[in-house]
């Protein structure tokens, strides 16, 4: 069974489990808390009209027994299951909601992971200073809590908002950031995907000088090379069979892009 499948079937019965300890959960935290993980597993499987249900339970249990942090985690779930079935406005009404419940009771991770979530919806919606906003916000939390694989994520969603805008420079700026915390923690799959990213920067960069400077296209996209194939040798070592195709897909699109690889293949064909 591929691995995919084989996490797929642990997701399921998961979920079969959280739904036979909810048979026997009291009206107390511990069923909000439990409704609020199988809404996760349901997002986790695909199944978002579930996923929703379970949390608006959970949404109506906490605030019936005045628990806070349960009620806004549940507005929090239904937000990024709304985001992934691409509803935005209605994923917005819940993050906003979840953020009032956090602030109010003074939970900054909460608070944190909600600024962090919003950002990414404006993202979406291609409004990109609203969601620069929100990620700083998020980011000033994170470091007051010394949340550093949270302050790294946020680096990196930064860096796909500046990218974006074609905001190169700023973009790689963020990466680099990130990628110097992720390898401080020795995140093997962090520091590889963020590589990537750092790839991604150097390609467009490389495309962008295309017309104005062939060297200086051609050593942007060595560098995206160098840098795809140190991400690929790391995704290797953690056996990352999907991260590991999709880095040789980059590594083809690069020698594809670059003049100075397509000469040299031209000159083979030749005899050269």
């Amino acid at each position: 069974m591929a691995g995919a499948a084989k996490q797929l079937v642990a997701q399921n019965r998961q979920a079969d489990s959280l739904l036979n300890l909810l048979k026997t959960d009291i009206e107390d935290s511990n069923k909000v808390y439990h409704l609020n993980k199988l809404s996760r597993q349901y997002r986790l499987i695909g199944e978002y009209g579930k996923g929703l249900g379970v949390s608006m339970q959970a949404k109506e249990l906490g605030r019936k027994i005045k628990f806070k942090k349960g009620e806004g985690n549940a507005c929090n779930n239904a937000g990024l299951l709304y985001q992934d079935e691409g509803n935005y406005p209605e994923a917005l009404v819940n993050y906003f909601t979840a953020l009032r419940i956090f602030e109010e009771i003074k939970y900054k991770q909460g608070t944190a992971n909600v600024f962090n979530n919003i950002g990414i919806v404006y993202d979406y919606q291609k409004n990109y200073p609203e969601a620069l906003k929100m990620l700083e916000s998020s980011l000033t939390l994170k470091q007051e809590i010394k949340d550093k694989y949270g302050i790294a994520t946020t680096y990196c969603n930064m860096g796909i908002i500046y990218k974006e805008q074609g905001k190169y420079p700023e973009a790689l700026e963020k990466y680099t950031t990130a990628l110097k915390m992720l390898q401080g923690m020795q995140d093997i799959q962090g520091t590889a995907y963020t590589l990537e990213n750092i790839g991604t920067i150097y390609v467009s960069q490389g495309m962008e000088l295309r017309n104005k400077s062939r060297p200086a296209s051609d050593a942007k996209l060595k560098e995206a090379l160098r840098v795809y194939r140190v991400s690929l040798k790391q995704k290797e070592e953690i056996k990352d069979k999907e991260g590991i195709i999709t880095s040789y897909i980059n590594i083809g699109d690069v020698c594809g892009k670059s003049e100075r690889y397509i000469d040299k293949s031209i000159n083979k064909l030749k005899g050269r």
